[in-house]
């Protein structure tokens, strides 16, 4: 209860001053800290008040929605709230929980120390020091600071490593499996607050079993390694039975989607910790904090790790007293492994990339390890480490280290008659006065090295009053919040700004659903699904042209009044169908944030009356639709790709500002899955679906499923047919379901074996399908070439060009390349050449990805057209560019699509993502029985 009250004492200190705005302030910059509570509230709201599935989140990334189990929800954290949120509210729940993992840290480390050290009486200051260590540590204040309370939420890894140490030491089979079972409990508690640390548990597994395989070989008695394996077995048990609902919600997703999981590991290098911060305090320290801000290497998300000279030369003296023992090398050789790991995939030094490659480079390729991005997040680990390393150097301080003080220590002993009490380096523990005071100077120092206040808080309390009068309009439906975003952990499809996350926070107030979100990582979809929207394409378009300097081609083209009418008025014949389709009731537009373009925008396209401005916040209702709610869809139209969910081949049409378009719009969309979603507005009264579809072979069957409902089978020909399903009232909910059509199984591309395909008007003929799309940063950022079904892009996208080129008889590629025409000065010269260089009749595809015209010169330009191209992305900052040529041809005769609004594609055969496919759908009907 002691060291308990003390760590309480110092949370409540060391987080100053979160104590005095408890009820109104989180931890945070305003970036982070409003999703991170937000989850706290979904939890409670999805678990509790609404009786819905944790992880089908269906309130953020609307109509879509978002697999929550592959964002940093903090699941245990949320269910832990639920009780305060109830009595209190989410901002004081979840500032309870940040001082709980202060207080829960410390104590971890100190029962871990006692233990380590062996002497529970006599060992409680050094074990203490150990918890200050390990709970106070800069790093670990410098994640709360973020806000990022997933990342702070480390408490139960010192009770794991506490019971995988207690499990080293079992003697009888009982023990080894209860401490066993006890450390995979705190490793399943830790995964449910935060699943990075659980991947850094195993890690910590993984030592001890080597550790213990190691003992067992050299030992004359290898008795003691089966109870630690069954301990072992125990701990998989408990672990793999908490971790079923997780991955009972992730691999469906995974299977279907592809390993999403490690996309966007590639940032590493920024989030690695700096070998020069280790010698500079944090950035929050309010004396010596300077320097840190103005380090010449990244230091803004924690890469910043400081474990303090004080706490470096205690875990040194611990690590030599302790080195002829098994703990002491252990923790030293963990200290070692993870101060490695921290250091990301290369060293870096004061900012400069060495070039030395790390373990974490080699961790990074195994599946699990890889979808981490930040390596100086190990920090966690190493300053645990540390701790008990600490512990043992403030134990030799406190009561003699061998080799300075055991005589004088025993010949005291002796000449007092009493028997010497070593401690585990061989000194009497606190019998010198001077030792105690060194000892104590020490964890003032640490205290010192560490302080990171005040703390920085943000205001979460303070919400606009406009979202008082959302909140007071009844029914379940959209709200559209202005200007649009979306964020993962590598990237944002929007608005850049900490705006975005204040909308999710938002919602806790007005419980309405939101287009926009924050996730952590999702299939590319979840993303493209909007970026290709009618309306919402051009309202990211207009924020972006606003926020970006460089996109001096897309602004003048808004400016110009025939494109800017043009474009009002193509919009305008969608909206209807994209307010209805995402119920969109309310409209707000943040004034500061939003370009005045996109008021006019709003105000001359959506039919919408403004109800109020306040605080720079304009709210908008939306009016009377003047068209009837269609009961019928033609899905290769602009406004089908809002009814379209998972598992539909991809997206052609032609760019609607300005660009480039030699192709032809599909006459069907395709099925590429047994199991393809559609998402429909059905009548609670139930509806008779019809489907104009054909199969891609002989003997196919299709099944509906609407919210576990499950239609009869029947049989589908490879002709064109209506396909009648009459779907029962008890099946429908309110607004939009999920109609899955179910296929009995998927046929092989090409088609048609002896099958070819007219590449534009070059003369030749493609012997497969090719696909290629194309998405600048700011409208989804990826570049890919489908060839039968089949993606030959297999790195992650980069600036630039990436021209693939395919024999002409057979299809076969023959070679792939990349040009940085972002950045590389060279890039533009190769690229022409190497296309100049290529055999007549060749077929080229090209795709271009984030931004390609920055370094894009006339050559590359000129020998685009060799290949039949006629669009020129000089000029044109971040715009897509799609090409499907042939070596040769003229200018004009390849099929090409060049636009900035949404993502361009260019097609041959068709436009499959996939080398197998189900059926083919023209037009969906649902009307109410």
């Amino acid at each position: 209860m002691v060291a308990l009250a003390g760590f309480l004492l110092l949370s409540l200190l060391l987080t100053w001053p979160l104590i005095l705005h408890g009820t109104t302030h989180v931890p945070g910059d305003g970036i982070d800290d409003p999703a991170l509570a937000w989850n706290l509230w979904w939890v409670k709201f999805a678990a509790v008040d609404r009786q819905l599935n944790l992880f089908d989140c269906r309130w953020m990334f609307y109509p879509i929605g978002i697999n929550l189990a592959f964002y940093t929800l903090t699941v245990l954290n949320g269910l832990l709230s639920v009780p305060l949120q109830t009595a209190a509210s989410v901002i004081v729940a979840n500032n309870a929980l940040i001082l709980a993992s202060f207080v829960l840290s410390g104590y971890g480390a100190f029962l871990l120390a006692r233990t380590v050290l062996r002497r529970p009486q006599a060992d409680f200051w050094p074990a203490f020091g150990a918890g200050i260590v390990y709970a106070f540590a800069s790093s670990k204040l410098f994640y709360a600071a973020l806000g990022q309370a997933n990342i702070a939420s480390s408490q139960w890894i010192p009770f794991c490593a506490l019971y995988l140490v207690r499990l080293g030491r079992a003697v009888t089979l009982r023990q080894a499996l209860r401490e066993g079972a006890l450390a995979g409990l705190f490793l399943a508690l830790q995964l449910w607050a935060e699943m990075t640390f659980a991947s850094f548990l195993f890690i910590l597994v993984g030592l001890f079993s080597i550790r213990w395989l190691i003992t067992a070989l050299i030992s004359p008695r290898r008795a003691g390694l089966t109870p630690r394996l069954l301990g072992l077995a125990a701990m998989a048990v408990v672990v793999a039975l908490a971790a079923l609902p997780l991955l009972a919600a992730m691999l469906p997703d995974l299977q279907a989607e592809g390993d999403f999981f490690s996309r966007g590991g590639g940032f590493a290098d920024l989030f690695s910790a700096d070998l020069a911060g280790f010698a500079q305090p944090t950035q929050l320290h309010p004396l010596l904090g300077a320097a840190a801000r103005a380090a010449p290497f990244p230091h803004d998300k924690g890469q910043h790790l400081y474990p303090g000279f004080s706490v470096l030369a205690l875990a040194l003296l611990g690590a030599w007293a302790g080195r002829g023992r098994g703990d002491g090398r252990f923790w030293t050789l963990a200290a070692l492994a993870f101060f490695l790991l921290a250091l990301g995939p290369t060293l870096r030094i004061a900012g400069q990339d060495t070039g030395i490659p790390g373990p974490f480079a080699l961790l990074a390729r195994l599946p699990f390890f890889n979808g981490n991005r930040y390596p100086s997040r190990f920090s966690v680990m190493l300053m645990l480490s540390l701790a008990v390393l600490a512990a043992e150097g403030l134990a030799v301080l406190a009561g003699h280290s061998r080799e300075i003080f055991r005589k004088r220590s025993a010949q005291a002993d002796l000449a007092a008659e009493r028997p010497c009490a070593p401690n585990s380096f061989g000194g009497r523990p606190f019998s010198a006065p001077a030792g105690s005071a060194l000892a104590a100077a020490s964890l003032l120092l640490i205290l010192f090295e560490h302080l990171s206040v005040p703390l920085p808080l943000n205001n979460l309390a303070q919400v606009p009053a406009v979202y008082q009068d959302v909140a007071a309009t009844p029914g379940d439906f959209t709200l559209l919040e202005l200007p649009l975003g979306w964020r993962n952990g590598a990237r944002v499809l929007g608005k850049q700004d900490p705006l975005i996350m204040q909308q999710q926070w938002y919602q806790t107030l007005h419980h309405k659903r939101l287009l926009g979100g924050n996730t952590s990582r999702n299939p590319a979809l979840k993303f493209q699904y909007f970026s290709q929207a009618p309306v919402l394409s051009t309202l990211l378009a207009l924020t972006n042209a606003a926020d970006q300097p460089p996109h001096e081609r897309l602004r003048s083209l808004l400016a110009d009044p025939t494109a800017w009418q043009q474009l009002l008025e193509h919009d305008r014949r969608a909206a209807p169908a994209v307010l209805r389709q995402f119920d969109i009731r309310l409209i707000t537009i943040h004034e500061a944030a939003a370009p005045p373009n996109l008021i006019t925008y709003v105000e001359s396209v959506l039919p919408v009356r403004l109800l109020t401005v306040r605080e720079g916040i304009r709210l908008y209702a939306v009016t009377d639709i003047a068209a009837p709610s269609p009961t019928d869809v033609d899905l290769t139209a602009a406004a089908g790709t809002l009814y379209l969910g998972e598992g539909w081949n991809g997206w052609l049409q032609p760019p609607v500002l300005g660009g480039v378009w030699h192709g032809e719009t599909p006459d069907a969309v395709w099925a590429e899955r047994t199991q393809s979603r559609l998402l429909l507005p059905l009548a609670e009264t139930g509806a008779r679906l019809t489907l104009e579809a054909k199969a891609a072979g002989p003997g196919q069957t299709l099944r509906v499923r609407v919210n576990g409902w499950r239609s009869p089978v029947q049989a589908l020909a490879p002709t064109w047919q209506m396909v009648t399903v009459e779907i029962p009232a008890r099946a429908v909910s309110a607004g939009l379901n999920d109609v899955i059509l179910e296929f009995g199984k998927l046929y092989p591309l090409p088609l048609e074996s002896d099958e070819t395909w007219a590449i534009g008007a070059t003369g030749q003929r493609a012997p497969v399908p090719i696909f290629v799309e194309s998405a600048g940063e700011e409208s989804g950022d990826f570049a890919h070439i489908w060839v039968n079904g089949r993606d030959v892009v297999t790195t992650p996208a980069e600036p630039g060009y990436v021209v693939a080129v395919i024999e002409p008889q057979q299809g076969a590629l023959e070679a792939v390349r990349r040009f940085d025409t972002l950045a590389d000065p060279t890039a533009s010269s190769a690229l022409a050449a190497f296309i100049q260089g290529l055999p007549a009749g060749r077929i080229v595809a090209v795709a271009a990805a984030d931004e390609a015209s920055l370094a894009l010169g006339a050559d590359a330009v000129a020998a685009l057209r060799d290949i039949g191209a006629a669009g020129d992305l000089m000029g044109h900052f971040r715009w897509g560019h799609a090409i499907i040529g042939v070596a040769g041809a003229a200018p004009g005769q390849a099929l090409e699509a060049l636009g900035a609004l949404q993502p361009v594609g260019a097609a041959v055969g068709g436009a499959w993502r996939s080398p197998q496919v189900a059926a083919a759908v023209r037009r969906v009907g649902w009307l109410a029985p």
